[in-house]
């Protein structure tokens, strides 16, 4: 049921909300550096709660977390260091040198309201705080050393820096060379849903689950920049220069298509899994808004 499954969600968001308001500011003593950090994340906007795209990579860390019997009040702060980094890597991407967009959230960027002097350092530091948050909170899980790589993985060259570098030069060859960029920038939803196999002793490692993560990340970019095409209203952020580097490449059917194609083939390959209900249901309600 729809409405049933939107429940649940919406208690998943709730979960993250309120732990996200109980940020902790260890020795930052500048209090519009803290405005920013609150601003960024949207700590004060009620409506945010009530979005089912808000903290979705850490809702895609709780339900998959579930096919491991892993709790989503234990992964708390990793929950929150996912979104701390995403957020981050969202004030930095509307940067005047970056894709300059002047909304996001459906309200100013960060830099539109600071300054970018301020927007980079409210960056610097949700990058920092979100790794430590899931580094910590992951070594009372899981193996460190392994979520340390992984985590360096979905930042580095090889993840969202390397993607995002290559967004920026846009010198893509065919199809496949885009999707790969897509998959860099968008490497965190793949982080966030194989986490939980790195928190189990002995490993969970699951090549289904990592077929869908990756294709999963990769969908859902093609998903964000077709609708960044349709109206700023929708999106809550400024009409994005990506989509129109769509548009050289694919038209919008085709990348539909390709789009559509990509969760079939990654749904179908978790359903064996036991647990994996609650996955499949919300990755069909985010792209679809439907279970």
């Amino acid at each position: 049921n729809c409405v049933e499954f939107k429940d649940v969600i919406d208690t998943k968001t709730k979960i993250v909300f309120d732990s996200m308001r109980n940020i902790s500011y260890v020795n930052v003593d500048n209090e519009k550096i803290k405005d920013a950090i609150r601003y960024s994340l949207s700590l004060d906007d009620e409506a945010a709660v009530n979005n089912f795209f808000a903290f979705y990579r850490s809702k895609f860390l709780f339900f998959s977390a579930e096919m491991f019997d892993i709790s989503s009040e234990m992964l708390l702060d990793c929950a929150k260091g996912i979104e701390y980094i995403h957020t981050s890597s969202l004030v930095l991407d509307d940067l005047p040198s970056m894709d300059n967009s002047a909304l996001r959230r459906g309200k100013e960027s960060t830099h539109s309201k600071y300054g970018q002097d301020i927007a980079i350092l409210t960056a610097l530091y949700l990058l920092v705080e979100g790794q430590k948050l899931i580094i910590n909170n992951g070594a009372k899980l899981g193996d460190v050393s392994s979520i340390n790589v992984s985590l360096a993985k979905t930042l580095k060259l090889e993840g969202l820096i390397g993607g995002q570098a290559r967004d920026l030069t846009w010198k893509h060859k065919d199809v496949s060379d885009y999707l790969k960029t897509y998959f860099m920038k968008n490497r965190l939803i793949e982080f966030s849903i194989l986490l939980p196999t790195l928190l189990c002793k002995p490993f969970a490692f699951n090549k289904d689950l990592e077929f869908f993560a990756k294709n999963i990340s990769t969908a859902y970019q093609i998903h964000d920049d077709l609708r960044d095409q349709i109206t700023s209203d929708m999106t809550g952020k400024s009409e994005k220069k990506d989509s129109k580097k769509l548009s050289n490449l694919s038209s919008n059917d085709e990348m539909i298509a390709m789009r559509d194609d990509l969760i079939k083939k990654s749904i179908n390959r978790i359903k064996p899994i036991q647990n994996s209900k609650n996955l499949i249901n919300f990755t069909e309600y985010i792209f679809y808004r439907r279970v």
